[in-house]
């Protein structure tokens, strides 16, 4: 816990140290912004400088004004009136114009130049920035990430430490009421100790009891009188052993009582465990039924829906059918008792859309028909079904009623015949056995009732097998008259 707890201060002291770092950067960034603008404004004011000095005296300060926003190209000297202006038709004015204009281009050109080397230098350094800032932010991520790691390490060493603070205390309640039985433990033994010592020394004084009795029958043995008390001593004795023998009948008699109600209570335990195995197999076979009961309606109810469904169909196409033969019966066509078309009277120009009325018409009544067959098909497994239903509720009835009989003939049975079945084993045997065979034979035929195909193999099988039962009658008589005929013969 306490690592845990280092390395979150560790990480939390990173993270400060990362926005101090990051801090420092875009101060940095800043001034250095700072100072890119302030060299712009230099190097505008000296080019506003220098094409101040390049300007002739009567030249137009106007585009000079704005000074450090932009530099505009100079504009061309106004004419003067010299000596030789006349003469020189104008010359010297347009060739000082003409240098100037050149030597400003060439200026321009120049500082255009600088500017495009300290855009790419700044676009240069802000890309590198910027990257700085990526990573930078992606280090602060990452060490974001690892603070939350270690957040989740704390908490789980917290659960861990809280879990081992509760199976600690489990420990110690545990340790306390082991203290507590082996303290009542000691007590008893302290108790049962005193007990032991306190029955030793009674017996002890019995003892001594008995050692001086003893003493004293020996004295009065040899004392006057002895034979009266041998003859007294002994009718006693032949009156305990009278007593004693009366209560070992006794005993043997309860004896004999125990065992007989101990093998009632066993009869008792196997008609109920008995009773419980039928009421168990009563129960799987009311669910069996209750399954048969649910899927036959589960079928019974599919097959009223295709029904259902099958019925919307064909009455859709029964409207069908009829709107197409109310529009040939209004084209003048005509139709026999059965459905099928006679004639057909119409023009040439609607020829081909009575044709095509006519065929559709014929169409739609093959459909009708295919539907009307299906419908008859489902109508028959509807009513399969509901006679399949139907044989299930009158087997559910049957076996109910049978179970009932049988367990009221049952508790109706005499008391001795009911004791003897309760204490004989091999009456049980065959009445459980009867009841196995009664089982078996109604699963069999509820299966035979609904398989056909099985009910057809068992008829053969029965069939073969009585007529293989004749065939051997027959053979063994005939080898049982050929032997017979043999022995007579000599």
């Amino acid at each position: 816990m306490l690592r845990g707890m280092t390395a979150f201060l560790e990480a939390v002291d990173e993270r400060a140290e990362q926005l101090a770092r990051q801090q420092a950067v875009g101060e940095e960034a800043t001034s250095l912004e700072v100072e890119m603008e302030k060299s712009d404004e230099k190097e505008e004011g000296n080019e506003g400088r220098s094409t101040n000095g390049m300007y002739a005296a009567g030249d137009d300060p106007a585009p000079h004004a704005l000074g450090s926003q932009v530099s505009l190209p100079p504009f061309p000297a106004q004419p003067t009136e010299t000596h030789g202006s006349k003469n020189n038709g104008g010359m010297a004015p347009s060739k000082k114009s003409t240098a100037a204009a050149v030597s400003a281009e060439d200026e321009g050109g120049f500082l255009q130049g600088k500017w495009n080397h300290v855009e790419e230098g700044a676009t240069a350094a802000a890309a590198a920035l910027m990257i700085q800032r990526d990573l930078e932010s992606s280090l602060l991520r990452r060490k974001d990430e690892e603070i939350d790691v270690l957040a989740q390490q704390v908490r789980r060493q917290q659960a861990t430490a809280e879990a081992a603070r509760q199976e600690l205390l489990q420990r110690s309640l545990q340790v306390h009421q082991l203290e507590e039985s082996l303290r009542a433990v000691r007590a008893r033994f302290d108790e049962h100790k005193s007990k032991s010592r306190r029955l030793l020394e009674d017996k002890q004084r019995e003892y001594e009891e008995l050692c001086r009795r003893i003493e004293l029958q020996e004295r009065r043995k040899h004392a006057p009188g002895s034979a009266e008390m041998d003859n007294y001593q002994n009718s006693k004795d032949v009156a305990a052993r009278q007593r004693e023998e009366e209560l070992a009948g006794t005993i043997a008699s309860l004896r004999r009582e125990q065992e007989r109600l101990e093998a009632q209570i066993a009869a008792g335990r196997r008609e109920v465990d008995a009773a419980h195995e039928q009421r168990i197999a009563v129960a799987q076979q009311l669910e069996f039924m209750q399954l048969d009961l649910r899927g036959a309606q589960e079928a019974l109810e599919s097959e009223v829906t295709a029904h259902q469904r099958s019925k919307a169909l064909l009455q859709g196409r029964q409207r069908e059918l009829n709107e197409l033969r109310a529009a040939v019966e209004k084209n003048g066509g005509s139709f026999t008792a059965a459905g099928a078309l006679i004639s057909f009277r119409g023009d040439d120009a609607g020829s081909r859309d009575n044709l095509l009325l006519s065929r559709q018409l014929l169409e739609k009544q093959n459909a009708l028909e295919a539907a009307m067959r299906d419908a008859a098909e489902w109508r028959r497994r509807c009513e399969r079904a509901t006679l399949r239903l139907e044989e299930e509720r009158t087997t559910r009835v049957n076996i109910t009623n049978s179970q009932q009989l049988t367990r009221d003939a049952a508790d109706f049975r005499p008391i001795s015949f009911r004791r003897l079945t309760s204490t004989g084993r091999l009456t049980m045997l065959v009445v459980d056995l009867i009841a196995t065979v009664d089982n078996i034979a109604i699963r069999f035929g509820r299966l035979l009732r609904r398989q056909p195909v099985l009910r057809l193999i068992a008829a053969f099988y029965m069939l073969f097998l009585h007529v293989w039962f004749l065939m051997a009658l027959m053979v063994f008589g005939r080898s049982a008259d050929i032997s017979s005929l043999t022995n007579k013969s000599p």
